[in-house]
């Protein structure tokens, strides 16, 4: 049985031509409204997020 592909790599210019055609689903208008609280309430509330803790001071931006 072959092995399924989990994880597909995007150039921008391939991402910008998704999103030009509707294949984009997420609804950035809203998100952009939410305020910090509305963002927080969301991610306690979805169970593959609940209680995860990011310590971005240890983040490394990789190009």
């Amino acid at each position: 049985m072959a092995k399924r592909k989990l994880t597909n790599r995007y150039t921008v210019d391939e991402l910008e031509r998704i999103a030009a055609k509707g294949g984009d689903r997420s609804d950035w208008r809203r998100a952009s409204s939410m305020t910090k609280r509305a963002v927080e309430a969301a991610v306690a509330s979805d169970p593959d997020e609940a209680d995860m803790e990011v310590d971005w001071g240890k983040a490394v931006l990789r190009s």
